[in-house]
């Protein structure tokens, strides 16, 4: 018994500790597997990886420039919780297919040393964390921009085509 109420309580500290959470309001868009008809394209810079090939490399130092954030993001997460990013990248672009009706979200975005945004959930701001962003438009090379140095490491990046 005593063993039950330890690991209820580890996991409920670390459930509190590090939540998925959206900007606004409470949960997040559901993980639904992507069919395999769909196509997801890798607009990051230097790197033409098609993410239905599993092939990955690492990219860092290139964020979405805040222009295309502020003009078409839907939701954002931060978290801290040590992870793979090929884990972490799966539920991230699984939860842009899930967003809304199908289509609504068309791009993903996850990175590690990402800045939490100022008033995220009564965040100061400037605290790295990973990041999972979703936008409501396919992601080109020319929408992203040079990050400050040793931020948006480790990033993977996606456009939907269904």
């Amino acid at each position: 018994m005593r063993l039950l109420i330890a690991l209820t309580s580890l996991i409920l500290g670390l459930t509190h500790a590090s939540p998925i959470v959206p900007r606004a309001g409470a949960g997040g868009p559901i993980a639904k597997p992507i069919p395999s008809n769909c196509t997801i394209t890798n607009p990051l810079l230097h790197n033409a990886t098609n993410w239905n090939n599993n092939n990955t490399t690492d990219i860092s130092g290139y964020m979405p420039s805040l222009v295309f954030t502020s003009t078409h993001l839907l939701y954002e997460a931060y978290f801290s919780l040590p992870t793979p990013a090929d884990e972490l990248w799966t539920q991230c672009s699984q939860q842009c297919y899930g967003y809304g009706e199908e289509g609504d979200c068309k791009s993903a975005v996850l990175a590690y040393e990402v800045p939490v945004p100022e008033g995220y959930y009564g965040a100061e701001g400037g605290e790295l964390a990973i990041g999972c962003l979703l936008f409501d438009e396919y992601l080109t090379p020319e929408d992203f921009e040079d990050a400050v140095e040793e931020q948006w490491v480790d990033e993977r990046a996606g456009s939907i085509h269904c």
